[in-house]
Formats: C-alpha cells, sequence, structure tokens
C-alpha cells in the first residue's frame, strides 16, 4: 500500500473539487439574486406611485381643484411630497426617470402612455372623470409579477 509522506496541504483534484462546488451554487443563486433586485425595483416604483398618488390627492382636498398646468412638482414639492421618485422598470427597456408626463385621457391610451418612462399625470381639465389620475407611463407588461397574463406597468 502506497503511504503518503507527511504532507501539509491539499491535493489538486480536492481543490477543483471545492472550486467546482462553488461554481455550481453560484450558479443557482446569482439568478435567485438578480430576481430580488428586480422585485425591491418594482416594489420601490409602487410605493412610490402611491406615494405621488396620495400627495395629488392631498393636493386636490386642500386646493380644492386638480393641478391642471405642467408643473405638478412645483404644486407638491415641498408641502405635499419632498420630491418626485423615479419610476424603476424592470423588465423593460426603459431607464428610471422621475419626469412627469403630462396628457389627456381623450387622446386615448395609445397616446397617453407612450413609453417615455417615468409618470403620467392627466392634466385636461375638460377630462373630469380623468383629471389628477397620476400612473405609469408606459404600456410595457410587468414581467416581475406572478399573476398571469401579467399587467402592463401603467394599469397601477
Amino acid at each position: 500500500m502506497l503511504k503518503r509522506k507527511n504532507s501539509k496541504g491539499f491535493i489538486l483534484v480536492e481543490l477543483m473539487i471545492v472550486v467546482a462546488i462553488i461554481g455550481i451554487l453560484a450558479a443557482l443563486v446569482l439568478p435567485k439574486f438578480a430576481n430580488i433586485l428586480n422585485k425591491a425595483r418594482r416594489a420601490n416604483t409602487l410605493a412610490t406611485l402611491n406615494g405621488i398618488r396620495s400627495a395629488v390627492n392631498i393636493a386636490y382636498s386642500d386646493l380644492g381643484i386638480h393641478h391642471s398646468g405642467t408643473d405638478l412638482p412645483g404644486v407638491l414639492i415641498p408641502t405635499y411630497i419632498s420630491k418626485i421618485g423615479e419610476a424603476k422598470l424592470p423588465g423593460t427597456t426603459l431607464a428610471n426617470s422621475n419626469a412627469i408626463n403630462y396628457g389627456s385621457a381623450a387622446l386615448g391610451e395609445d397616446y397617453y402612455f407612450v413609453d417615455l418612462a417615468g409618470w403620467a399625470y392627466t392634466n385636461d381639465a375638460t377630462q373630469l372623470a380623468a383629471i389628477g389620475e397620476f400612473h405609469i407611463a408606459t404600456t410595457q407588461i410587468d414581467a416581475i409579477t406572478s399573476v398571469v397574463p401579467a399587467p402592463a406597468w401603467h394599469t397601477y
């Protein structure tokens, strides 16, 4: 029987097995980590949307009318909200944006929610049923949700 000399350390095969195990574990964990980041971005966007909607509603309550101009941040900041947060849209081709796109619901969804990124605000005073509505400004699909079929971002 062959006896090993008094060696201190690991042989190459042992090190290769350890590296292979670490590689397999990394291959399993990294996709889940990316999905967790996307879910966090999605949750952040929906929380920001709700915060801005609340500020719009409180401003309406105080002022008695919905803002119909194109300077919504000027009305909301700093009295009703500290800043307009970013719309982070994972799973889309759009960059993060805190821009507000103003439009009219009468022009139709294809005009109002064009993939501009950021937010969409209905500021048309002739559209009494829709004025003051605040949405995410894209018709792209929210692929992060577990609902099937996945909703479009602007439906939130």
